[in-house]
């Protein structure tokens, strides 16, 4: 019915049997009488045997509809059938319950094959039903996007648009579109939209925006915080049962202090809790909510890059990282949660006092079975759920694992006595719900022996509180067989989520053997989209991990696991550079947690060579992705003993380099790719090969434009040698930058077209994306026309597989072009996304070259105090521009003259991100 009209794989035969069907199925489950469908069937032109024949039509139909689905019911037909429309709806319904709804609505949409009723939605019989089908669809898409809104994503501004532009008089996907490009910073794209569509009103409709659309037009006018999405919280897996007065209570404790922490037994739901007053609070803080979850952290040394990569922070050139955190955090205004810092309490102590005294506009939301400690701290106790609470808890998880579950009121009673005897408990009452699967309540109250006694009365001590838990757990662990407990034990040595090859490689574990555990609750599946991964409570891998300590199969399984995912990342590194890019890249996004377990396993035990395998694995999701913390744990591979004879050694010599230059730091980056290379006696050895390419990009950026062309054509030699062709590719890139830099575009259009087919020979959008840029770079300085296309080609190239570095290099240049050839506006916008993405990456040479251009465009439209202040401050906070850039920067100072001395002054003052600040603020001012 969501499209051309089909009944599973059955052949409908002709016209008219189809049209018979989809009247029966428009009122599907209710009798249409004969004469109803005769009517359907031939109008006004009905035949003398219109009655026989529709007998015909009916049999023939019958006959190939499956068992009793067409019946006989006087005074004619119906049909009792599932359908797509049904479905359809069952699913909407699906999402209006669901916490986050994103799930039951993508696969609501992902039933529709084209217009509802298709060939038949114009005629009589099925017009009304198709336009309510066609109106609950366009509810579902943007509910959909609503839903994505609300939990933060960015960057939706492009398909929203779509779908306002294919329904111009829709007003809801305007609101969602002008939310959309405000949180992307597109601000006056956002004003703009809704002048557009009230002009529009205007003139079709002779009407007005509802004042919901308006009161919104005046929120970002005011730029009022409430606008500001809820960023950084991972999605909650169900509804928060009860709970509500201690929202509103830690709330207001966040309001009156800046440390509230939520204290409990494990297993009470404090997370829960935390991530429910983070959305209750989230739009008090105009830079939203960091989520730093320590579960999987198992060391006190990565509780500081666990807390630095959940806020975007990285290690800046010539500081340490928990200063580059702190003073990360210092200009900024956001809650930061702290989830799971029990087990390693004196270091989360230590670093989020820092945090409170370094970094004043930060309000921390901590949980953990102990108070931390801090000065300040105000102490929120997280207690059981109240008996009702409890029931209506256990009742919606009974539900979910077996929907036919109805209770009678002795059976509410047996619950209510178990809930009672469970004290209320998330975990234990949760556990207690998944054996409803196979037993009922009943015979479940019959197992509450004395293990589950001590639930009732429990004491206050800590130890007294983890006994109490783990009988929770022994009672559950011995319902399973010894294969299934002897996996649960062995799948806590994962710190993060799984897959099921994970689980066979590591754990021995199949797959019966997975869905046993997740029949039994004890692990957790993800999502239903892509690659299948479980879960595990943290409070169960803790138990497992104490279960294999006393069994001595710890280390052994810690080892497995290193190993596997060491190989995981070896088999990355081969991926990445060809097609399969987006996909690895998700992938090791993924499985990111487990990599920080096998490095940390590594170093603990000074194993040199995993260590070292491990990082080199890891050199293109650094090239790609930059994440900081990657680039730390090939130093730490590094400084190991035994590492610098390791044949690994010059490979993770480059992720680091790669990772230093990314930084900023050229000098410690060439510094460590000449002491990798002096070791290397052999010039013809394939190791050279990132050693070179990070001392060509250093000379690229230090504008020794000849060693850089130098440099590629020895990296160019020996990638041929050795059939490395995206070593081929990136040497032809950076030699066609350098004959464009130094002012041979025409040399380096020629070597970029050499390149655009070096690159897509690999299939990787990356460096295909490079390429184009290559081409673009050129064209700029040869034919600015068709230099654009080529910038935006390679923005979305980059974009498709999350390279933001590239991205937003290419939409640098864009913005530049866009500045030169009069188009204002456009350029602004697009500085302003770019000024706003490598603050997000921390990446500062490149941020100065951008603050650079915006400076120039400034002094170009008029606002030459602005641009005198912003140029000021790049001067003196950013490094020295080399050729052209250094000849443009010192002629628009010239221009600007000795008349705009206080504000030179003023920019000469201002720190980085405050010279960011001003910048954002002045697009802001000027679009």
């Amino acid at each position: 019915m969501l499209g051309p009209l089909r009944a599973g794989d059955v052949q409908l035969g002709s016209r008219q049997q189809r049209r018979l069907l989809a009247a029966l199925l428009v009122q599907a489950g209710t009798v249409v009488s004969a004469d109803r469908l005769i009517d359907v069937l031939w109008g006004d032109r009905v035949p003398a045997t219109a009655t026989s024949t529709l007998h015909a039509y009916v049999s023939r139909l019958r006959s190939v509809l499956p068992g009793d689905v067409l019946i006989t019911a006087a005074p004619g037909y119906l049909v009792r059938a599932g359908t797509d429309a049904a479905r359809f709806e069952d699913l909407l319904a699906e999402a209006r319950a669901a916490t986050d709804p994103r799930d039951a609505l993508e696969r609501a949409l992902a039933l529709w094959r084209g217009p509802a009723y298709a060939e038949f939605a114009d005629d009589e019989f099925a017009r009304a039903e198709a336009v309510r089908l066609e109106g609950l669809r366009l509810a579902a898409v943007e509910d959909l996007v609503e839903a994505r809104l609300g939990l933060g994503e960015s960057g939706l501004a492009g398909e929203i648009e779509a779908h306002a532009t294919a329904h111009p008089l829709r007003e809801r996907p305007v609101g969602q579109l002008m939310r959309a490009l405000y949180r992307d910073g597109r601000h006056a794209e956002a004003l703009a939209v809704f002048r557009a569509f009230r002009d529009r009103l205007d003139e079709e409709l002779g009407v007005t925006p509802s004042a919901e659309l308006r009161d919104l037009e005046t929120a970002i006018l005011r730029q009022d915080t409430s606008l500001a999405p809820v960023r950084g919280l991972p999605a909650a897996t169900s509804p928060l049962v009860g709970r509500l007065e201690e929202v509103a209570a830690v709330a207001d404790a966040l309001a009156a202090h800046r440390l509230v922490t939520l204290t409990g037994l494990g297993g009470v739901g404090k997370t829960r809790l935390a991530l429910g007053s983070a959305e209750a609070v989230a739009a008090r803080f105009p830079d939203g909510v960091a989520f730093g979850e320590l579960a999987p952290v198992t060391a006190a040394a990565d509780v500081l890059p666990a807390l630095a990569t959940a806020t975007g922070a990285i290690q800046q050139p010539g500081r340490g990282l928990e200063d580059s955190l702190l003073a990360y955090l210092g200009s900024r205004e956001l809650l930061l949660v702290v989830d799971n810092c029990e087990h390693l309490l004196d270091e989360a102590a230590r670093l989020v006092d820092a945090v409170l005294r370094r970094c004043p506009r930060v309000t921390v939301l901590a949980t953990s079975r102990t108070p931390l400690g801090v000065p300040g701290e105000c102490l929120h106790p997280t207690k059981p759920l109240p008996t009702p609470d409890a029931v209506r808890l256990f009742l919606a998880r009974a539900s979910a694992v077996r929907p036919d579950f109805r209770p009678d009121d002795e059976t509410l009673h047996q619950v209510t006595d178990m809930c009672r005897s469970l004290d209320g408990l998330p975990l234990a009452i949760e556990l207690a719900a998944a054996r409803i699967r196979s037993l009922n309540p009943a015979d479940l109250a019959a197992r509450m022996d004395d293990r589950f006694a001590v639930l009732t009365a429990p004491r206050s001590a800590p130890v007294a509180r983890h006994r109490t838990l783990r009988s929770v757990l022994d009672w559950s662990f011995a319902l399973l067989s010894p294969a299934d407990q002897d996996l649960l034990a062995r799948l806590s040595v994962f710190a993060g989520s799984w897959t099921p090859a994970a689980a066979e490689r590591v754990c021995g574990g199949d797959l019966d053997g997975l869905s046993a555990l997740v029949d039994s609750s004890l692990i957790g599946i993800g999502p239903a989209a892509g690659e299948t991964r479980y879960t595990m409570l943290e409070t169960l891998r803790e138990y497992g991990g104490a279960l294999l300590a006393e069994r001595g199969e710890q280390d052994a399984l810690r080892h497995a696991h290193a190993e596997y995912y060491t190989g995981l990342a070896l088999r990355a590194h081969s991926e990445l550079g060809g097609p399969g890019q987006g996909r690895w890249t998700r992938l090791l996004d993924a499985e990111y947690g487990n990599l920080r377990a096998a490095h940390r396993w590594a170093v603990g035990r000074a194993d040199a060579d995993l260590a070292l395998r491990l990082s080199a694995g890891l050199y293109y999701y650094v090239l790609y992705q930059f994440r900081d913390e990657v680039v730390s744990w090939g130093e730490t591979a590094l400084s190991l003993p035994g590492a610098a004879g390791h044949p690994a050694y010059p490979a993770v010599c480059g992720t680091v380099g790669e990772g230093r230059t990314l930084r900023g730091d050229l000098a410690g980056a060439r510094d460590l790719a000449d002491r990798a290379l002096a070791g290397l006696g052999d010039p013809d050895d394939e190791r050279r090969l990132p050693l070179q390419k990070v001392l060509t990009a250093v000379a690229l950026y230090e504008g020794r434009l000849d060693d850089c062309y130098d440099l590629a054509g020895v990296s160019l030699r020996l990638a041929r040698a050795h059939q490395d062709r995206v070593r081929v590719s990136e040497a032809f890139l950076y030699r066609g930058l350098a004959r464009t830099y130094a002012g041979d575009p025409a040399a380096g259009l020629a070597i970029a077209a050499d390149n655009l087919v070096a690159a897509r020979e690999t299939g990787n959008p990356s460096l295909t994306a490079w390429a184009v840029y290559g081409q673009a770079e050129a064209l700029a300085l040869i034919d600015p026309a068709a230099a654009r296309p080529r910038y935006e080609e390679a923005v979305a190239l980059a974009t498709s597989v999350r390279d933001q570095f590239a991205a937003t290099i290419a939409e640098v240049s864009l913005a530049a072009l866009l500045a030169r050839t009069g188009e204002t506006a456009a350029a602004l916008a697009a500085f302003r996304r770019t000024v706003a993405a490598w603050h997000a990456m921390q990446v500062w040479h490149h941020q100065w070259t951008t603050l650079r251009n915006l400076g120039y465009l400034l002094a170009e439209t008029g606002a030459r105090a602005d641009a005198a202040t912003l140029l000021a401050a790049v001067a003196t906070a950013g490094p020295p521009a080399f050729g052209t850039d250094a000849a443009r920067m010192a002629e628009t100072a010239a221009a600007l003259g000795p008349d705009f001395a206080a504000a030179t002054a003023r920019g000469a003052a201002m720190t980085p991100d405050q010279a960011v600040a001003f910048a954002l603020s002045l697009e802001l001012v000027s679009s």
